[in-house]
């Protein structure tokens, strides 16, 4: 059941951070430095599963 819980909360967090990657990422003032939708996606998944394991190992 723990198991089922974690594998839900590693979805969870990996699909909103992409959701949110993919939509906000792209609009942030980077000057030359500017990320497609999709680049976007992946550093929010990254970033999505990152704040999730930080706040398990806490």
């Amino acid at each position: 059941m723990v198991a089922i819980k974690a594998w839900m909360a590693l979805l969870l967090f990996g699909v909103l951070g992409f959701l949110v990657g993919y939509f906000v990422f792209p609009m942030l003032p980077l000057g030359e430095f500017t990320l497609s939708p999709t680049q976007g996606g992946i550093w929010g998944l990254v970033l999505g599963e990152i704040v999730l394991l930080s706040s398990i190992i806490r």
